[in-house]
């Protein structure tokens, strides 16, 4: 039996990622972010919104890290965001969600 190349684990690889759908987030919501300024929630949320993600666990550590970081440029150095996901609708080539981050600031 002959060990597969390079060229076919990338081939398969290809075909896996291409069975799942692609993750679209339609809305966003802060719980606990009482001090955060509309202006950064709303820049936030279009960052969020804007790409379409791959359906892995790391779209929503992504997501989740971009929230962190514009709390930490605003001095919340401490603060724990926990996202909870809900899926909207979808079909076999996308899913859309929507998120809430429950924000502690710190």
């Amino acid at each position: 039996m002959p060990y597969p190349t390079l060229a076919d684990e990338i081939k398969n690889e290809v075909k896996e990622a291409a069975s799942y759908p692609k993750v679209s987030i339609d809305a966003v919501a802060f719980e606990g972010a009482d001090h955060l300024a509309a202006s950064v929630r709303a820049q936030v949320t279009r960052r969020l919104e804007e790409p379409t993600y791959g359906n892995d666990s790391g779209w929503i550590d992504y997501c989740q890290g971009i929230v962190t970081e514009a709390l930490k440029e605003r001095g919340y150095m401490l603060t724990r965001v926990l996202p909870r996901v809900r899926v909207m609708s979808g079909n076999q080539r996308e899913v859309r969600v929507a998120v809430t981050f429950q924000v502690h600031e710190g």
